[in-house]
């Protein structure tokens, strides 16, 4: 998968993601201040993923991992750092 194509398909999630939080306010109170690192069915996107994870951790950032079921608006979160 290119940059460009990444990028493309990282925007489009997290704009999903944006959505499904601000319609949950209680994952906007849980989940303050972290950085959400999105998961789907596509490996291409989530192989990606651990180098963002490693970046995220030597900042000291509080990481969750958002995961988009495709089949479905249903997203499930776990706190990773």
């Amino acid at each position: 998968m290119s940059n460009t194509e990444y990028i493309k398909l990282k925007l489009e999630f997290a704009n999903k993601l944006a959505k499904y939080i601000a319609d949950q306010p209680e994952l906007l109170e849980k989940f303050s201040g972290c950085s959400y690192v999105i998961y789907t069915s596509n490996k291409e996107f989530n192989k990606k993923n651990p180098l963002l994870i490693k970046s995220l951790k030597e900042e000291n950032k509080k990481i969750v991992k958002a995961t988009f079921r495709d089949t479905s608006d249903i997203w499930s979160f776990i706190p990773l750092a």
